[in-house]
């Protein structure tokens, strides 16, 4: 990870990152979660949200491995289901199986994914899960992506990193 050249906080609260890609970082720790690559541009400076445009589905990790963490998303179907879904090591994509929420849509994680937990959105779009203990060999090897079950739309792919 390079410096974050640039920081902008969206409508919702979530406070992104910018250096060639597009971080959320934890206001806490300031641990960075990876949301996607950005075209090659050189030297970022003075991002900003539009104000009044939909908040993006996105996933973050509050906290460090070998410590308590948690995840929060925004941009979520207010009021309705989101599921935190995690695997280890490398990423996907995996098929959502038959029978399941939102079957027949891909997840960005490999065939080790499990639900850790489904959470409903506040009036906002937000959820907030954790903390739990994250042990320390994790980082590096952990990740997580949401799944809104109303539209089943998936966030990110958040890495504990940290």
């Amino acid at each position: 990870l390079n410096l974050i050249q640039t920081l902008c906080f969206s409508d919702d609260g979530v406070l992104y990152g910018a250096e060639g890609s597009l971080w959320i970082v934890d206001m806490t720790t300031g641990a960075p979660s990876f949301v996607a690559y950005m075209p090659p541009i050189g030297l970022l400076g003075g991002i900003e949200f539009v104000p009044g445009q939909p908040a993006p589905f996105s996933l973050g990790v509050k906290g460090t491995s070998g410590g308590p963490m948690g995840a929060f998303a925004a941009g979520a179907t207010p009021g309705g289901s989101v599921a935190i879904l995690f695997a280890q090591g490398g990423g996907g994509p995996t098929l959502i199986q038959s029978g399941m929420p939102c079957s027949g849509n891909w997840i960005d994680l490999n065939g080790t994914a499990a639900l850790i937990q489904v959470a409903r959105a506040d009036a906002q779009g937000k959820v907030e899960i954790g903390p739990a203990h994250v042990p320390p060999l994790q980082a590096g090897n952990l990740r997580l992506q949401a799944l809104d079950l109303a539209t089943c739309a998936t966030s990110n792919l958040a890495r504990v990193l940290f």
